[in-house]
């Protein structure tokens, strides 16, 4: 599942590069993807449970990308 969703391309799903990081997230899901941008090793692959601390959330917001 988390490959899959690593490679979809889909216009619904947010993708950024932050640092050695890439995250994806799928607002309509809340489904999380973080990889490796050096050899794309998946680092997680998760659903956000509305924690407000949560990194990739924080930066996506702090980018503008989310509310």
């Amino acid at each position: 599942m988390a490959y899959e969703f690593g490679t979809r391309q889909t216009n619904g799903i947010i993708k950024v590069r932050e640092g050695s990081f890439i995250y994806r997230y799928e607002p309509s899901t809340q489904s999380i993807f973080v990889s490796s941008e050096v050899g794309g090793r998946i680092k997680s692959f998760y659903k956000w449970n509305d924690r407000t601390e949560d990194h990739v959330i924080l930066t996506l917001k702090r980018m503008g990308l989310i509310d």
